[in-house]
């Protein structure tokens, strides 16, 4: 039975592969789609060479033996794609709307500044949170954090003394 598609179509798609370190601190590649293939190298900067040398020679073989020739699949079905809907009020909805015109840019990019704020003001809250607890429990001022794995040194807060006016600048005012 006759190919549908010739050889350099299959070698020309993007099949996903998995590359990993080993024991011996080598890197090893497979790929999902093309089952038993697999490549390595010993340096990192060898590796995108490797990857097209492992795959090409496993698709040219089974090309070479009639075999079944796979498409590439999707590497995680469970990757966010980086989109998704959400219904809220019509009032809400306007509210946005006018917000982004007034900021002279697309609802999207709006909506997506204003849930980075709320998220990056949502962790500053959960780190200042962490710090009053360590330094409310007497652990010398610090303070380990999680999420970021950083000490943070709580210090105390200093008031600056009030400025003081010369009697010329006073004199000058009035």
């Amino acid at each position: 039975m006759p190919r549908k598609k010739p050889l350099s179509y299959y070698l020309a798609l993007k099949y996903p592969f998995r590359a990993d370190v080993d024991e011996t601190g080598e890197y090893v590649v497979t790929f999902p789609d093309l089952r038993g293939c697999f490549t390595g190298a010993e340096e990192l900067e060898n590796l995108p060479a490797m990857i097209k040398e492992g795959s090409s020679l496993w698709l040219e073989s089974m090309y070479a033996g009639d075999l079944a020739m796979p498409e590439p699949t999707l590497l995680d079905l469970d990757e966010p794609s980086g989109k998704f809907n959400v219904r809220l009020p019509k009032g809400l909805h306007r509210a946005l709307t006018e917000g982004a015109d007034l900021q002279g840019v697309s609802l999207n990019q709006y909506v997506v500044a204003l849930l980075s704020r709320g998220d990056a003001q949502a962790r500053i809250e959960q780190r200042l949170s962490d710090l009053e607890a360590a330094v409310a429990g007497g652990c010398a001022g610090s303070a380990m954090v999680a999420e970021e794995k950083a000490v943070y040194v709580a210090a105390p807060r200093t008031r600056r003394a009030p400025k003081k006016t010369s009697s010329r600048a006073k004199r000058a005012r009035s």
